[in-house]
């Protein structure tokens, strides 16, 4: 929702109340989000990020049929590519401090 909230406002003046009501389950408004002073060109790619964000929150209770295959082909295999090593990142700081414990060292 920070993602999403941050590049409507910045690039539309409005969130995720006046985008799409359905996605926010009845919570606050970001308190002094507004639209960036933006360029036309700078403006447009936020914009494209905000459209980006509030599909990655569409399609959160959205059961993907058929099944993701990443091994099916080329194009399938570098769109999991693209994800792996952001999952691995982000697991990673999740988890940094059992991995250096001494019961991970085991």
């Amino acid at each position: 929702y920070l993602e999403a909230e941050f590049f409507l406002f910045g690039g539309f003046g409005y969130g995720l109340d006046h985008a799409t009501p359905e996605l926010t389950s009845g919570g606050p408004p970001p308190i002094e989000a507004r639209k960036d002073n933006l360029d036309p060109l700078v403006e447009d790619i936020i914009q494209q990020f905000a459209y980006q964000e509030v599909g990655h929150l569409s399609a959160f209770d959205t059961k993907l049929n058929p099944p993701f295959d990443p091994y099916a082909n080329s194009l399938n295999y570098l769109l999991a590519s693209y994800l792996i090593p952001y999952i691995g990142l982000t697991g990673y700081v999740g988890t940094n401090a059992h991995l250096r414990s001494i019961t991970a060292k085991r």
